[in-house]
């Protein structure tokens, strides 16, 4: 799916400790047709944790979501991750985890990337 390279990882920074989110994963914007990008928390076959963080797209509004994807071990832990929320311009997610290390329940975190420019965008 090319329109799933519009966007790489440019780094990840929660609100108390740093976390990688795998790229590339599109979001909504861009030149060409609109992108859609549905992420969720979700305790489905598969996952690392309790609940992890899943993304779903769709080339346009006309066509079905995918497969939901994990988002992998560097944004979900063994413990929940979910209440997912994508900023804007598609470049941070913020959800909340209560993974060991942070400040006890569930603690924010933010995970951003960036948008590829160029012969690296499709």
């Amino acid at each position: 799916m090319n329109h799933l390279k519009r966007f790489a990882l440019l780094a990840a920074t929660l609100l108390s400790a740093a976390v990688l989110w795998p790229g590339p994963i599109a979001a909504a914007g861009g030149p060409g047709p609109l992108v859609s990008e549905m992420i969720i928390g979700s305790n489905r076959d598969g996952g690392r944790g309790q609940i992890d963080l899943w993304v779903s797209t769709r080339a346009t509004t006309l066509d079905l979501w995918s497969t939901p994807v994990n988002l992998g071990k560097t944004v979900n832990g063994e413990a929940d991750d979910s209440g997912p929320a994508l900023s804007a311009n598609g470049t941070a997610l913020y959800f909340y985890s209560t993974r060991t290390g942070g400040f006890g329940g569930r603690d924010l975190y933010v995970s951003t990337r960036t948008r590829l420019v160029g012969e690296h965008a499709s």
